[in-house]
């Protein structure tokens, strides 16, 4: 087989281009929140240039952006797409590479394969997901075309501004109810694939430029609520009193002994986010409501952390005199990815001389919903101090071209 180049320069112009989109005077970083119009016209930059390149393009309507390149047999036959892809979207004041170096990478593939004259046997497809960061609690981009979203939460979700998942979509012409008539099926799709900075620090510490991922940790959201009783911090005695930020206080302190007793090392308990009230200095908090992220690489696990996390919030309540209440804003399984791919990409790592790890991901992956369509792999390239979702956030350009390079011959070989 020939070998193949890549321009690594223009997919790094391309990166530069794009996030010049949703930089807002007075935040940092990029902000193409879901939904927002940065986030559409970030979607908008992408079709144009897939159609500057020949390929088909438009927007489904969940959001979700395609570009397919479609030889003539494939065209008659046909037959099943290879799709590369990953999202658009950031978190608030996020980063340039996460998400966003997947999909280009993927087009940067294509363009190259293109100039080269390599003929694929099958349609590779370049899909760009939307809503993958969990604005509203979910990925609904390839949740939809997994065919796994819950029409409860599709009518209730929110985010944390209060704006409804369907009051956003509508703002941009696109309706909710889309998602649940979105489904890609299987026999449309060979295999997928998606390149991703890894976000945590394990490849820049054992200096290897490339992880392929085997599992992807599964993640549950939680709203937890402690409701006790304001009162004057100085005239109410210590044990007569019903601070609800002790209660969320205990709760912190205990998540080292939760993990200890039926976690694992691939386990996280993570207070990202709290509010007390009244919040002042004088007066003991009445209320205190506070996030939980719950995640495992094994459900059975997940479940049992849960579980823990449970008994214990309710002997901490009882303890201080406390109500409960504990809301479940989403809970996304944890998968495996398909073996087949994964061996794939080890031959084809070997083959290049690639130095690489197999490893798993703790963080949610457009590619744990896709592997309910087709065998699916995902390829991890470093994050500088394992710094993500930060405007820090940055990868070495040699790391990326060999990740690049990796996802190209592996996209070669499938659509050969």
């Amino acid at each position: 087989m020939p070998s193949y180049s890549l321009n690594i320069k223009r997919l790094r112009a391309n990166l530069s281009e794009l996030s010049k989109i949703g930089k807002i005077e007075g935040k940092a970083g990029i902000n193409r929140v879901s939904f927002s119009e940065e986030d559409m016209a970030g979607r908008d930059f992408l079709r144009r240039y897939m159609e500057n390149i020949g390929l088909e393009s438009h927007m489904d309507g969940v959001g979700n952006v395609w570009g397919r390149w479609l030889p003539a047999q494939a065209r008659e036959e046909k037959l099943p797409s290879v799709i590369i892809g990953s999202h658009l979207d950031t978190v608030p004041e996020g980063g340039e590479y996460d998400g966003a170096l997947g999909v280009l990478a993927g087009l940067e593939v294509v363009q190259s394969l293109q100039e080269q004259g390599f003929q694929p046997r099958i349609p590779l497809e370049i899909l760009a997901t939307s809503e993958e960061e969990g604005c509203f609690g979910g990925m609904l981009g390839s949740q939809s075309l997994a065919g796994v979203v819950d029409e409860n939460w599709l009518e209730t979700a929110q985010n944390q501004q209060g704006v409804s998942l369907k009051d956003a979509m509508k703002r941009h012409g696109l309706d909710y109810k889309n998602a649940l008539s979105n489904t890609r099926p299987s026999e449309t799709v060979k295999a997928f694939l998606e390149l991703h900075i890894e976000q945590g620090p394990v490849l820049e510490q054992k200096k290897l430029s490339v992880g392929i991922v085997n599992a992807i940790s599964g993640c549950a959201v939680w709203t937890i609520c402690f409701e006790g009783r304001a009162d004057h911090s100085g005239t109410t005695p210590m044990d007569m009193r019903a601070d609800a930020f002790v209660g969320a206080a205990g709760f912190s302190c205990a998540i080292p002994d939760i993990i200890g007793a039926v976690g694992t090392q691939e386990s996280r308990l993570t207070i990202g986010k709290i509010e007390i009230s009244p919040n002042y200095p004088h007066t003991i908090p009445g209320q205190a409501t506070f996030s939980l992220v719950l995640r495992d690489t094994n459900e059975t696990v997940m479940e049992k952390l849960a579980n823990q996390c449970r008994s214990t919030l309710k002997k901490l309540a009882d303890e201080h005199g406390l109500s409960l209440s504990i809301k479940e804003i989403s809970w996304l399984s944890p998968a495996s990815c398909s073996t087949e791919i994964v061996k794939l990409l080890q031959e084809e790592a070997d083959k290049g001389k690639i130095d690489h790890i197999i490893m798993s991901s703790g963080a949610g992956h457009d590619c744990q919903f896709m592997m309910n369509i087709a065998p699916s792999g995902l390829i991890f390239v470093p994050s500088k101090g394992g710094i993500s979702h930060s405007r820090h956030e940055q990868t070495d350009w040699k790391d990326i071209e060999i990740g690049c390079r990796l996802l190209q011959n592996a996209a070669i070989r499938l659509c050969s």
